[in-house]
């Protein structure tokens, strides 16, 4: 199962932007603690994002545990890079949380 930044499933909360790159709609937020929340059935997923120079740091949670810090600068715009994968999860139903710090890398503009 797919879903895009404007799936019905995904809740977001906070203040969050939206513009258009190449025909694809990106949701994006620098405000801290902002978060978008999806359910899914299954084993693990991919989380697909945009990167650039103006991109900061994002924490994911797995049924309400920290999995990672995620970084999103990169010097060249990039589109649909694989920011955060997780396999061999129990088969059932999970809850991830994917939100904004408020931090950037140091060398983001």
């Amino acid at each position: 199962m797919i879903y895009s930044n404007n799936d019905s499933k995904l809740n977001y909360s906070g203040k969050w932007e939206t513009f258009t790159k190449e025909g694809v709609t990106i949701f994006s937020s620098a405000e801290k603690g902002a978060f978008v929340e999806f359910e899914f059935c299954g084993t693990g997923f991919t989380w697909y994002a945009h990167t650039n120079k103006w991109r900061g740091k994002a924490n994911v949670y797995v049924d309400g545990e920290f999995m990672a810090s995620v970084d999103l600068y990169s010097l060249n715009e990039v589109l649909n890079v694989k920011a955060y994968s997780i396999e061999n999860l129990p088969n059932k139903s999970h809850n991830v949380k994917i939100e904004v710090l408020g931090e950037r890398n140091s060398k983001s503009i």
